[in-house]
């Protein structure tokens, strides 16, 4: 529930920027969880080129392994594109709209400022003693 006192809501602003923050967070943790795969990928790779010169029996084990590491690695690059783009693009439209949510009262209480100081009548000429006018449109 909103108050009077706080017509712009700056919670929800806030709220909708956290959740943007937090989409970000979700990509970075999938990336870095693709990360440890690749690099343990790569440590693989090493291991069967050295095991090859030496051992074919473990080599050809490692093989098998790496062979499915990659499968793995494959669909996990797949599935992390695709997440980061729904990600980024539900965490930015979610800012967006706390940010259209925010300028719309913003331009409310901004429209109807300007008629509120619309009605304080200029009066540059004004010489001590003379009466003050009203203000227009006043009760």
């Amino acid at each position: 529930m909103r108050s009077a006192a706080n017509p712009f809501n700056l919670p929800a602003l806030a709220d909708s920027h956290a959740k943007y923050r937090q989409s970000l967070k979700d990509i970075k943790y999938k990336q870095e969880h693709l990360a440890k795969l690749l690099k343990h990928q790569k440590s693989l790779q090493e291991k069967v080129e050295h095991a090859s010169k030496r051992e074919k029996a473990i080599a050809d084990t490692l093989r098998v392994e790496l062979a499915q590491l990659d499968l793995e690695v494959a669909a996990k690059t797949a599935e992390l594109r695709s997440f980061k783009r729904s990600a980024l693009r539900e965490g930015v439209e979610e800012q967006f709209r706390g940010m259209l949510e925010f300028a719309g009262k913003a331009q409310l209480i901004g429209t109807y400022g300007m008629q509120l100081a619309s009605q304080i009548p200029l009066m540059p000429d004004l010489k001590p003693g003379d009466p003050l006018p009203l203000y227009q449109n006043a009760l």
